[in-house]
């Protein structure tokens, strides 16, 4: 080949790059943009000014959230009582070095917590009622309960 076939190459990989480059800068970027735009879109090429103050994404309250350790392969608490028709997050932290998996055959859920790791799981909305889960491999010892309960602003 030439030097000036190698030259066209070489011109020719250098635009492709550059088309590439300019095509990713104009790529929708999808984050909260904390109330400036109602678009829930923004470009990459948006001025580092409007993220100078960035504020936190608004979470579901605490009272949506709950936690459970697992701690020498018992749940702690090992009952927990939750509102009736809310969809909650549950956060697992395993502070045991070997793995778990949380097990509800009446929730549907199973969920592996590695060692010294945590899992979340949403759960609900649920009917009241009693829906037991366990440490699958631990059954003897990992016992747990959830316990849904109507809350007095919807039973009225």
């Amino acid at each position: 080949m030439t030097i000036m076939g190698k030259q066209a190459q070489v011109s020719m990989i250098l635009s492709l790059i550059i088309v590439l480059f300019a095509g990713y800068a104009c790529v929708p970027v999808f984050a909260a943009d904390n109330g400036r735009n109602t678009s829930s879109a923004t470009t990459a090429t948006k001025s580092m000014s409007d993220n100078d103050n960035p504020q936190p994404v608004q979470e579901k309250s605490e009272k949506d959230a709950y936690e459970i350790t697992i701690k020498d392969h018992k749940f702690d608490p090992a009952t927990i009582e939750i509102p009736a028709g809310k969809r909650i997050k549950l956060t697992i932290f395993n502070k045991d070095p070997t793995p778990e998996e949380f097990e509800s055959y009446k929730l549907n859920r199973e969920k592996i917590v590695r060692g010294g790791g945590k899992a979340i799981i949403f759960i609900g909305p649920l009917m009241p009622g009693e829906y037991p889960f366990m440490g699958e491999f631990n059954q003897e010892t990992a016992q747990g309960m959830i316990i849904v309960k109507e809350t007095a602003s919807r039973s009225k």
